[in-house]
C-alpha cells in the first residue's frame, strides 16, 4: 500500500536526481545550442539517474554499486553531448556524488544520536525523524550543488592538471571510505557510534580544506594568467605602434623619391631614350612591389594588428604566409582571439625558422555564430611524436607566449573547441570559438 511517507520518499529521490543532472549540465554545457532537444537530454538523464536508484531498491544492491552505474552513465552523457575533457569531467562527477555520502552518513550519525537508536530502527521504521533526516539531506546537497555551480560560472577555476589528479585521487578515496563507513554502520550493534561520526567528520574536514586550498590556487593562477595576458595587451599595442610608424616612414620615403623619380622619368622622356624610361619604370615598380608590405584590414583593431605584425615579421625573414579571412569580424571577443591567435602564429612562426621550405597558412571564417580559425605550418619530421604534451623548448619560456595549455583554456572559455594535428605534411591547429557581442572594450 502507498503511502504518504513513500511518496514523499519517492520525491526527495527525484529531486536528488534531479539535482545530479543539474549540476553536469550545468558545469559542462551542451555542445550544440538546442533548447528543446538539450531539455529533452535532461529529461531521459534525470530518469536514468532515478530509475538506477529505485532498481538499485529492488534489488537490495547496495550504495557504491548505485554509485559507480551513476558515475558511468553520467560519463557516457558527458562524452556524447556536453563540452570539456573526459579528465575534468571525471573529477566533477566524482565531486557531485562525493557530497551524497558526505552528507547522508553525516546527517544520519547526527539525528541517531540526537533519537538515541540504532542505525536499523532508524531507517526500518519510517518515522517523522528519518523523513526530517531525508529532507535536509536533500536540502544540503541542492545548497552545496548551487553553491559550487556560482563558483565555477564565475570562471575563476583554474587548475593545472596536476592538481586535478590530486583532487581526483583524494575524492575517490573519500567516496570508498564513507560507503566503507555506511557499511560498518549496519555491522555493529550501535551504528551511531561516536567515532564513526569523528571519522566521517574528518574526511568532510579534509574534502573542504582541499576544495578551498584548490580556490584559493586557481585564483591565483587566475590572476597570473590576467597579468600574463595584460602583458600581452601592451605587447600587441606597442607592435601595432610600431607597425604604424613603419608604415608612416615608408609612405614619406616614397613621398620624398616621388619627385625625383618623376623627373628622372621626365628627363629620359624629353631625351626620348623611350627603351631607358621604360626600364627604370619596371626597375621602380619591382622595387616597391617587393618594399611593399601587405595589411589585413577585419574591422577588428585587435586583430588586424596581431596578423599584420605576423605578416611583417614573416615577410623580414622570408617566411611564406598566407591569409584568407572571410567574413565580419567585428563583432568577434578582440581581446581573447588576438591571444589565441598570437601565440598560435608565434608557435608556427618558432617551428618555420627551422624548415627548408616553410609554408605558414591562416584561414578564419565567420559561420553565423561561430568563429572558424585553422593555422597550419609545414614540418618535416612529427611534432607530436617528439612533444606530445607540445611543452616548450624555448629557455625563456615567459617571453614567448602563454603556452597551448593557456591557449586552450582560453578557448574553453570562448566556448569553443581546439583541434591539434599532423596532416598531409602539415602541423595543424583549428579551434571554433563562439561568437559574442563584443564586451571588453578592445
Amino acid at each position: 500500500m502507498i503511502t504518504p511517507k513513500m511518496i514523499f520518499i519517492e520525491l526527495c529521490k527525484w529531486a536528488e536526481s534531479f539535482l545530479i543532472v543539474y549540476f553536469v549540465t550545468c558545469i559542462f554545457p551542451f555542445r550544440e545550442e538546442k533548447q528543446k532537444q538539450n531539455w529533452m537530454k535532461r529529461i531521459v538523464l534525470c530518469i536514468a539517474v532515478f530509475a538506477i536508484s529505485e532498481v538499485g531498491f529492488s534489488f537490495s544492491w547496495n550504495d557504491l554499486t548505485v554509485s559507480v552505474l551513476w558515475f558511468l552513465i553520467l560519463l557516457l552523457f558527458c562524452r556524447l553531448y556536453l563540452q570539456g575533457e573526459l579528465l575534468i569531467q571525471i573529477i566533477w562527477i566524482l565531486a557531485a556524488l562525493l557530497f551524497i555520502p558526505v552528507i547522508n552518513i553525516s546527517l544520519l550519525q547526527l539525528m541517531m544520536m540526537i533519537e538515541k537508536s540504532s542505525i536499523h530502527e532508524y531507517i526500518n521504521v519510517g518515522n517523522d525523524f528519518y523523513l526530517i533526516g531525508v529532507f535536509l539531506s536533500k536540502l544540503l546537497y541542492g545548497i552545496c550543488i548551487f553553491c559550487v555551480c556560482y563558483i565555477v560560472k564565475k570562471k575563476e577555476v583554474l587548475l593545472l592538471k596536476e592538481y586535478v589528479y590530486a583532487a581526483g585521487a583524494v575524492m575517490m578515496y573519500s567516496l570508498l571510505m564513507e560507503y566503507c563507513l555506511l557499511q560498518l554502520m549496519y555491522l555493529i550493534p550501535d551504528g551511531s557510534a561516536k567515532w564513526i561520526l569523528g571519522i566521517a567528520g574528518g574526511i568532510v574536514v579534509i574534502d573542504i580544506y582541499l576544495l578551498v586550498s584548490m580556490y584559493k590556487i586557481s585564483k591565483v593562477n587566475h590572476q597570473t594568467q590576467q597579468i600574463e595576458i595584460m602583458k600581452q595587451q601592451m605587447q600587441y599595442q606597442q607592435k601595432h605602434i610600431q607597425d604604424m610608424q613603419k608604415s608612416d616612414l615608408q609612405i614619406k620615403r616614397m613621398s620624398h623619391d616621388y619627385k625625383n623619380n618623376v623627373q628622372n622619368i621626365q628627363e629620359l622622356l624629353e631625351q626620348k631614350q623611350y627603351a631607358k624610361a621604360e626600364l627604370y619604370v619596371k626597375d621602380l615598380t619591382k622595387y616597391y612591389s617587393h618594399k611593399s608590405i601587405e595589411k589585413v584590414d577585419t574591422g577588428n583593431a585587435m586583430i588586424d594588428a596581431v596578423i599584420n605584425t605576423r605578416i611583417s615579421l614573416c615577410q623580414e625573414e622570408n617566411i611564406p604566409l598566407y591569409c584568407t579571412i572571410i567574413g565580419n569580424l567585428q563583432e568577434v571577443q578582440g581581446f581573447k582571439t588576438a591571444t589565441v591567435l598570437f601565440n598560435l602564429l608565434d608557435n608556427a612562426i618558432e617551428a618555420s625558422r627551422e624548415e627548408d621550405n616553410p609554408e605558414i597558412f591562416l584561414e578564419m571564417r565567420q559561420r553565423e555564430k561561430e568563429l572558424f580559425c585553422s593555422i597550419k605550418n609545414r614540418i618535416t619530421e612529427s611534432v607530436l611524436q617528439k612533444n606530445p604534451k607540445l611543452k616548450t623548448s624555448k629557455k625563456e619560456k615567459q617571453k614567448h607566449g602563454i603556452g597551448i595549455s593557456h591557449v586552450q583554456e582560453l578557448v574553453e572559455e570562448m566556448h569553443g573547441i581546439l583541434l591539434i594535428e599532423e596532416k598531409e605534411g602539415f602541423f595543424c591547429v583549428e579551434c571554433v570559438l563562439e561568437l559574442e557581442q563584443k564586451k571588453e572594450g578592445v
